[in-house]
C-alpha cells in the first residue's frame, strides 16, 4: 500500500510539475512578445512625436495652398527598436495671404549699435499697451550705452505678452510672468526679408486721376509715381472729368510704387498728406457716387471705409517707397485708412506699407540728337554744304569726317543753322536720374596763325550760347578736334527739351583770315533709365528722417493700417498725441520705431489681430493645417495620429494633437 501511494504522489506530483512548466514556457513567451509589443508601440509613438516636431515648420509658405509639403519622416532602428516608416497625408490646408502675419507685433530689426531699436519717449506719457510679441534687434553698447528698449516715462503694458530683446531695456515695462520679459537674450531677431507684391511698370510715371461724377472722391490709379506734389496738391479737375470733392482721395486697389525726388522736374521728397486719404476697396461708400468714406475711430473693431479680408476683401493696395521717398500723416485733419490684398501674388504677407530694401541694376544709355537741315547766313563762301553738316555715323572723335569749309574775309561774321533737331524730352523717359547734356561740335581752322585770326565760335540754341574751342591746323591735312560743350545751366537745357536748331557763328579778327571747317554738330545725351530703387536718402541713416511720420503735435491726424508696415532700411515715427490716432493693426516691422506722447487711457495699436480688435487674440482658424501621420513597423500599421498646426503669428506657433489612434496586432 505504501508503494502504491508513493507511486501515486509522484505521478500527481509528474503532472503537475509538467503543467507548471507549461505555464512557465507560455509566461516567457508572453512576456517575450509584450516586450517586442512594447518596442514596437515606443517606437511608433517616438517616430511619430519626431515626426510632429519635423513637420510643424515644414510648410510651403508663398506657395498656392500652404501646408501640401508633408514628406514622409522615417526613424531608424535604435538597439532593441525597429525602424518605423512614418507618412504624412494633408488632410487641410489653407491658402496664404490672410493666413500670415509678423512674428512680433512691434519689431525693430536694425542693429546699429548707435540707434535705439525701440524707442518710448515723451513728456506726456500713459500706458502703452500692445496686444502681441515684442522684439528688438539693436544691440547694448556698454553701461548707459544704446537700448535695444527704452521707455522714458510711463508703462510699456505687454501683460500676456513677451518681449524678446537682443540688448538691454530700460525704464518701466510690466509683462504677466517674469520669464515674459527677455531682455541682453545675445539672439538676433533680424529682418525676416518679405518681397513685395509685383511692382509696376515705370514707364508712364504719375499717371493722371480722376473723378467720374461732380463732387464724387478723386480717384487715383496704380503705378508709378515720382510727383510728390501731385498727390499733396492734386488738381481736382483733371483734364475734362467734374469737379471732385476737395479734400478726400481714394487709391484704387493694386500696387503704388513711390520714388519722390528722382525727377528733376519734381525734386520734393516727402507727401505731406492733408486730406482724407483711402486705399483698397471701398466699403459702405461708392467711390463713383458722391457719397464720401467715413473716418475711423480708436479702438474700431473693424476697418470704416476699406474692405478687409474679414470683410470678404477680394483686392487691396500696397505702397511701396523706393529711393528718399517718405510720407507724413501729421497735419490736423489728415487721414489715411489702407486696406491691404488679402490674397498677395508673390507673397503671403499682407503688406499695406512697403519700404523698398533692393534696387534693380539700372544700365546708363546715350541718345544722339542730329541735324536733318542746314542754311548758312549769308549763303556765299561755303563750300560743300549743307550735306556735308548732316551726320552719318557718329564717332568719338568726328561726325563724318567731311566738312563744309569757309575762308573767313577779315573781320567776316558768318552763321550756319543747322535744323530739325528733334530734343531731349522724346528719349529721356520721365523718372531718368543721371541726365546730362552736351553739344559736340566736330571743326577745325586752317592758317598759318589760326589762333590770332578767329575772333570767337558760338553756338547758340534759343537763349542758349556756348563757345567752341579755337584749333590751329597747319598744312594741308584738316585735322578735326570734336568739342564736347557739356550743357549745364537751366536755360541750356530748357533749350534742348524740344524740337529746335542750333547756330554755329564764326567771327574773324579785323584784318584777319582764316578757314573754317565745320563737320557739324551733335546734342547727345546720357541718361539712366528709371529703376526700382531701394530706400535712400536720409531715411536710411541711423537718427535721421523716418519713411513714415504719423500722428504727431497737432493731435488730429489718423492713421490706420489693416496691413502690415514693413520698412527693414527705415525708422518709423508715431506720435499718438490729444485726438490723433495710429493703428498698426497687422504689425510694424522697422529698422527703428519711435513712439512719443501716447495721452493717458489711450493707446497705440499695434497687433497682431487680423482685422479683430486689438484687445483680441487673432483666430487660430484663420491659418489651420490638419496633416495625418501613419507610422508603419515590418509593414503593420500602428499608429495613426491627426495633428493640427496653427500658423499664427509664425509659422508652426502651435501644434494640437486632435486624435491619437494606437492599432494591436
Amino acid at each position: 500500500m505504501s508503494l502504491i501511494i508513493a507511486l501515486a504522489m509522484v505521478t500527481v506530483l509528474s503532472v503537475a510539475l509538467v503543467g507548471a512548466l507549461g505555464f512557465a514556457t507560455a509566461s516567457l513567451r508572453t512576456v517575450s512578445v509584450v516586450s517586442q509589443q512594447r518596442a514596437t508601440g515606443y517606437a511608433a509613438d517616438g517616430a511619430v512625436q519626431t515626426a510632429i516636431q519635423a513637420l510643424r515648420y515644414n510648410a510651403t509658405a508663398g506657395s498656392t495652398a500652404v501646408g501640401t509639403a508633408c514628406p514622409s519622416t522615417n526613424a531608424s532602428a535604435v538597439g532593441a527598436q525597429p525602424a518605423v516608416a512614418v507618412t504624412c497625408q494633408v488632410v487641410q490646408t489653407y491658402t496664404p495671404g490672410g493666413a500670415s502675419l509678423p512674428t512680433y507685433a512691434l519689431w525693430a530689426v536694425g542693429s546699429s549699435a548707435s540707434e535705439i531699436g525701440i524707442n518710448i519717449n515723451a513728456a506726456t506719457f500713459g500706458p502703452l499697451s500692445l496686444n502681441g510679441p515684442v522684439a528688438s534687434n539693436s544691440p547694448a553698447v556698454g553701461a548707459g550705452g544704446i537700448n535695444s528698449v527704452a521707455v522714458a516715462g510711463g508703462t510699456l503694458d505687454l501683460s500676456g505678452e513677451t518681449l524678446n530683446a537682443t540688448g538691454t531695456c530700460s525704464g518701466t515695462i510690466t509683462v504677466t510672468v517674469p520669464a515674459d520679459k527677455k531682455c541682453s537674450t545675445g539672439t538676433n531677431y533680424p529682418d525676416p526679408g518679405y518681397p513685395s507684391q509685383a511692382l509696376p511698370a515705370l514707364t508712364s510715371p504719375n499717371p493722371s486721376p480722376k473723378c467720374t461724377v461732380s463732387d464724387g472722391v478723386l480717384q487715383f490709379v496704380p503705378g508709378y509715381y515720382t510727383n510728390a506734389q501731385a498727390l499733396q496738391a492734386p488738381d481736382y479737375s483733371p483734364g475734362t472729368d467734374p469737379l471732385c470733392k476737395a479734400g478726400y482721395l481714394f487709391f484704387q486697389p493694386g500696387v503704388y510704387y513711390f520714388d519722390f525726388g528722382v525727377d528733376p522736374g519734381f525734386p520734393d521728397t516727402v507727401w505731406n498728406v492733408t486730406q482724407r486719404v483711402t486705399g483698397g476697396q471701398a466699403k459702405g461708400w461708392d467711390p463713383n457716387t458722391k457719397t464720401l468714406p467715413n473716418q475711423p475711430n480708436p479702438g474700431d473693431s473693424a476697418a470704416i471705409s476699406c474692405k478687409t479680408e474679414s470683410d470678404g476683401a477680394t483686392d487691396g493696395v500696397q505702397f511701396v517707397f523706393g529711393g528718399a521717398s517718405q510720407m507724413d500723416v501729421t497735419a490736423s485733419g489728415a487721414t489715411m485708412e489702407l486696406c491691404p490684398d488679402p490674397n498677395p501674388v508673390g507673397t503671403n504677407q499682407q503688406i499695406a506699407i512697403y519700404g523698398q530694401s533692393i534696387s534693380a541694376d539700372p544700365t546708363p544709355q546715350t541718345s544722339i540728337q542730329v541735324p536733318t537741315g542746314a542754311v548758312p547766313t549769308p549763303s556765299t563762301g561755303w563750300s560743300n554744304l549743307p550735306a556735308n553738316l548732316l551726320a552719318i555715323s557718329p564717332n568719338t572723335s568726328t561726325i563724318d569726317a567731311n566738312t563744309a569749309t569757309y575762308s573767313m574775309p577779315s573781320g567776316a561774321t558768318d552763321t550756319v543753322t543747322m535744323s530739325g533737331y528733334h530734343g531731349a524730352s522724346s528719349v529721356v523717359p520721365a523718372g531718368a536720374t543721371n541726365v546730362s547734356y552736351a553739344l559736340k561740335v566736330a571743326h577745325s581752322e586752317t592758317s598759318a596763325s589760326a589762333a590770332t585770326n578767329v575772333s570767337s565760335l558760338t553756338a547758340t540754341i534759343g537763349a542758349c550760347a556756348v563757345s567752341a574751342t579755337r584749333h590751329t591746323t597747319t598744312g594741308t591735312t584738316v585735322t578735326l578736334v570734336t568739342d564736347t560743350i557739356p550743357l549745364t545751366t537751366a536755360t541750356c537745357i530748357a533749350a534742348v527739351q524740344n524740337n529746335f536748331s542750333v547756330s554755329y557763328k564764326a567771327i574773324a579778327r579785323s584784318a584777319k583770315t582764316f578757314k573754317e571747317n565745320l563737320d557739324g554738330i551733335d546734342l547727345v545725351v546720357t541718361y539712366t533709365a528709371p529703376a526700382v530703387r531701394a530706400q535712400s536718402g536720409c531715411t536710411i541713416v541711423v537718427n535721421s528722417c523716418s519713411v513714415l511720420v504719423v500722428g504727431g503735435a497737432a493731435g488730429q491726424a489718423k492713421f490706420v493700417s489693416w496691413g502690415t508696415v514693413y520698412t527693414p532700411l527705415s525708422s518709423v515715427n508715431a506720435d499718438v498725441n490729444g485726438a490723433s490716432v495710429v493703428v498698426f493693426r497687422r504689425g510694424l516691422v522697422a529698422r527703428a520705431v519711435t513712439i512719443a506722447h501716447i495721452p493717458s487711457g489711450r493707446t497705440l495699436d499695434a497687433c497682431l489681430a487680423a482685422g479683430s480688435p486689438c484687445s483680441s487674440p487673432p483666430a487660430a482658424t484663420d491659418q489651420t493645417r490638419v496633416l495625418l501621420l501613419t507610422a508603419t513597423v515590418s509593414g503593420s500599421v500602428k499608429l495613426r495620429a491627426l495633428v493640427s498646426y496653427s500658423d499664427l503669428p509664425a509659422l508652426g506657433a502651435a501644434a494640437l494633437v486632435l486624435s491619437w489612434n494606437v492599432l494591436r496586432g
